[in-house]
């Protein structure tokens, strides 16, 4: 197809961005720090009001928040302008939050089943009553030296360190996250070239003079999107940065770019590293970089890239060889001050682990890492190297001596801490392991889930798999429907935790989430929970939890935070300014790093004092690269590494002290997976950059009657978890299927038309888990309206997610009325009028109704490698209605 679109420099672009950000600020971004009282403080327009700062939650990304509250309502949310990330700004999600605080329909009171699950029979409890059933049947399955038939489920979960303490404490391994279905295959790329808890990258986007995005929508929705919109905005215009985005959709990030090429899904590892091949062949790569500070060689990477020429990635992503080859030519020429990145569109594929390994690996070749305007590392302000040590309460728990096979699958020894949460109910399904109890916590895997309506669903409505569900939530979700016991959790305004999002412009930071309302009915912080059925439990859980409330254990939380120049430190410091911030860094960590600000931390020499005691350790690795590293007896880790003679900071995560291009922990991990009956799992573990096709995808190229299903996030919504907030679905609540007007018009498509779409699992799985079907057979169907655009790849249609709610309230669901609502008697609200009269989009108002629920039909498709679903890889067919 046509090469990517580009934005003439006649139109003058630079111009219209800045009159843009000036009038979105005002939309978007509408109070700026400067317009803001100090947290704690008051205008004098706001009299009586109280400003009370803490961290939003309605996104991952955990911005500062202000919240104005009187006559003890919340009524205003503003951003903190102490927050170094945010800088006083907020979003219209942030400010929505009111609404789920708010909302009519929550669930203030505890509850418990009194017809057959899903039924929707229940009847109100006391918390003693709650408590007592749960820890009863947790305490007889601990006597029975059972504790791994417990399981902990969590979602969006902002409980730190405290989930996994309650889960040692009882001795269950099954601490299951969510982390696979969200992002895994992007951590681990990149912890697997940087190092353990380097999660999410920090880049220089104001400094940078050329970004390459890889399937980022970061001016719309992306983790930490807030702040990387921000800053790549102020690169664009203060440096004439130019932005490349390749994505199989207009989005809107792609329509600020200076070039959008959309490309065939799953092809972005191909292209990076096309774009590998082209830098090392013309010699526009950074060789000092290269043989001094990681694992390879340039020798070794040029056979490695050699195959991967710009011809042959064209053949698998439709965007022309010349553009690759142009387009690497200018990335390596804007070097250092280049940044090359990706984000859900690139890495959510079952091959999007070697993807986003090829996307930052192409950093590497350049030399930006750590350099201004480059690719940065991600720093966290919790994290003890970079200065602010917050306390972990005393005793801490071991961790448990027994095992899991679904927490920890043997088919996926690379997945690491982040587990495979996309299997676990088929895993289930398939009696895996047995669970006699399971605690859902803020998780919707019934809605959210692929295959959620059926295969997960199925798992919760079967009592001889799931005897006890215990839902720990604020809504009525699609989950919550389905459990035994309903326990009130309090929203993040009623709410404490301590939070902060990775570091930009090298300022870390910590901050506290606190309650800016008392918590609604009988609503209870789930800390609160967590620490009573702890101390219900006993059997020596209780000596894990020794505080007297959450404020206590806050308090020994921030217990380090040092006083300012009235005298005022600690916990109180915090809710007072609801940050703190590390403003000497990096000298708090030695003086004589002072004036370095963050900049090639890796090159920064060990001062004596951090050389004293320590001993040099050579490692040699298979690919015959020797290393000298530092370290420290009876220390894991490494405490810097030489070279040329010198001892440096290093990559100081990694074993080697270097970026980890070649990586022989992968292929270890390949050497190491297993089958469930213990035979050898066939797999692809290359310690280098590589790529391989998502199965069935060719057939899809060739076959007019077949698509790739995918699916988009949107400004105002953040996955399952904010349609129930009525200024936010006014405004999102309608999620047509895009398909591309040329393909649309070939199947007699109209602008509205109804359709069915048509899920099929992938005809062969090449290797991995051999629980995951892939047969070709059919997923599940979905009824849709169309919507033509240009603005798509034509083998693809997208529907965004966020919609198609059959539970989680009136507003999620477009309910018109009061409604007959099972939860409705116990719910701690009067009746909304808004809410009650006002949903207009409702199909009984003449509307388009809740929208479609995509990942009902998306097929159970992990990551063979770190073990992430693969959502965009679904094989699609269409009929007319």
């Amino acid at each position: 197809m046509a090469g990517g679109r580009k934005m003439s420099r006649k139109f003058n672009r630079r111009d219209f961005l800045k009159s843009s950000a000036a009038m979105t600020g005002s939309l978007l971004f509408p109070l700026n720090a400067a317009a803001l009282p100090g947290p704690g403080g008051d205008e004098k327009r706001d009299t009586g009001v109280e400003h009370i700062p803490s961290m939003c939650l309605n996104c991952t990304t955990s911005c500062g928040i202000l919240v104005r509250v009187k006559n003890g309502r919340a009524v205003k949310i503003d951003g903190n302008p102490l927050d170094p990330n945010v800088r006083g700004t907020v979003c219209a999600k942030g400010q929505a939050a009111l609404n789920q605080l708010y909302d009519p329909d929550r669930i203030t009171c505890p509850l418990k089943r009194v017809g057959k699950r899903g039924e929707h029979k229940w009847k109100r409890i006391s918390w003693d009553e709650a408590l007592g059933e749960i820890a009863g049947r947790l305490i007889r399955l601990k006597e029975a030296g059972k504790e791994e038939e417990f399981v902990f489920h969590h979602g969006r979960s902002k409980l730190g360190s405290l989930k996994k303490r309650f889960c040692r404490a009882y001795g269950t391994p099954n601490d299951l996250n969510h982390t696979s279905i969200c992002s895994n295959n992007l951590r681990r790329g990149l912890n697997s070239l940087w190092g353990k808890g380097i999660d999410f990258d920090s880049s220089d986007f104001a400094n940078t003079k050329y970004i390459l995005n890889f399937g980022s929508n970061f001016f719309e929705c992306h983790q930490g999107g807030h702040y990387i919109s921000k800053r790549a905005m102020e690169g664009i215009i203060e440096n004439e940065a130019k932005l490349v985005t390749f994505d199989i959709r207009l989005s809107n990030t792609a329509a600020k770019s200076d070039e959008w090429h959309p490309l065939f899904p799953g092809s972005d590892g191909a292209i990076a590293l096309a774009m590998g091949n082209t830098i090392l062949s013309e010699g526009l790569h950074d060789e000092q970089f290269i043989e001094t500070w990681t694992t390879t060689t340039v020798e070794e990477l040029k056979a490695a890239y050699r195959d991967f020429t710009p011809e042959w990635a064209a053949k698998i992503s439709d965007v022309p060889a010349a553009d690759i080859r142009r387009l690497a030519k200018e990335f390596a020429a804007a070097a250092p001050r280049c940044i090359a990145f990706l984000n859900r569109g690139a890495h959510a594929h079952s091959n999007g682990f070697y993807t986003a390994r090829a996307v930052y690996t192409l950093n590497a070749l350049t030399g930006n890492i750590g350099m201004p305007g480059g690719f940065q590392y991600s720093i966290k302000g919790k994290h003890k190297e970079w200065g602010i040590r917050l306390n972990e309460p005393q005793p801490f728990p071991r961790k448990p001596k027994k095992k899991s096979k679904v927490a920890f699958p043997p088919e996926y020894p690379y997945s690491w801490v982040k587990k495979v949460g996309g299997n676990n109910f088929l895993y289930w399904k398939n009696a895996r392991e047995k669970v006699s109890v399971y605690m859902g916590y803020c998780i919707d895997a019934a809605y959210t889930w692929p295959e959620g309506p059926t295969i997960t669903k199925e798992v919760f409505l079967d009592e001889d798999i799931i005897p006890f569900h215990v839902a720990i939530d604020a809504f009525y979700s699609e989950q919550t429907a389905l459990a035994d016991i309903i326990l009130p959790d309090g929203t993040f305004l009623e709410k404490y935790d301590h939070d902060q999002w990775d570091a930009y412009d090298y300022v870390p930071y910590v901050g506290l989430r606190q309650p800016v309302v008392k918590p609604l009915g009988e609503a209870r912080d789930v800390r609160d929970i967590l620490h009573e059925l702890a101390h219900r439990i006993g059997h020596g859980m209780e000596k894990y939890f020794p505080w007297k409330d959450t404020e206590a254990y806050m308090k020994e939380v921030f217990a380090n935070i040092p006083p300012d120049e009235k005298g005022v430190g600690g916990f109180e410091r915090m809710k007072r300014d609801g940050v703190y911030v590390q403003e000497d860094f990096p000298a708090n960590i030695h003086p004589a790093y002072r004036g370095k600000k963050g900049y090639e931390f890796f090159k920064w020499e060990l001062p004596p004092e951090k050389i004293k005691d320590t001993f040099s350790e050579t490692i040699t690795l298979k690919n015959g690269k020797k290393v000298e590293v530092l370290k420290r007896k009876g220390k894991k880790g490494i405490a810097g590494v030489i070279r040329n003679g010198k001892a440096y900071h290093g990559f100081h995560r990694m074993k080697t002290g270097l970026f980890e291009i070649y990586q022989e922990d992968i292929v270890k991990a390949g050497e190491n997976a297993r089958n469930l009956d213990g035979s050898k799992l066939d797999g692809i573990y290359s310690a280098l950059p590589t790529y391989y096709p998502i199965p069935g995808h060719q057939e899809v190229r060739v076959d007019d009657e077949k698509f790739i299903l995918t699916t988009f996030k949107v400004n105002v919504h953040t996955q399952s978890r904010t349609a129930n907030q009525k200024w936010l679905s006014e405004i999102w609540h309608y999620n047509p299927m895009w398909i591309n007007r040329e393909a649309g018009k070939r199947l007699r498509l109209r602008e509205g038309d109804e359709v069915i779409v048509t899920t099929w699992r992938h005809p062969y799985r090449a290797f991995g888990d051999k629980a995951i079907p892939a047969d070709g057979s059919r997923v599940g169907d979905l009824r849709v309206r169309v919507h033509l655009t240009d603005a798509i790849h034509p083998k693809v249609i997208a529907i965004s997610n966020h919609c198609g709610h059959w539970e989680y309230g009136r507003t999620a669901t477009a309910m018109a009325g009061k409604g007959d609502i099972p939860y409705r008697n116990f719910t701690f609200a009067k009746p909304d009028r808004d809410v009650d009269e006002n949903i207009w989009w409702s199909e009984a108002k003449g509307g388009n109704g809740a929208g479609y629920a995509p990942n009902s039909i998306m097929q159970i498709n992990p990551d063979p490698v770190s073990g992430q679903q693969g959502w965009f890889d679904n094989i699609a067919t269409i009929r007319k209605v």
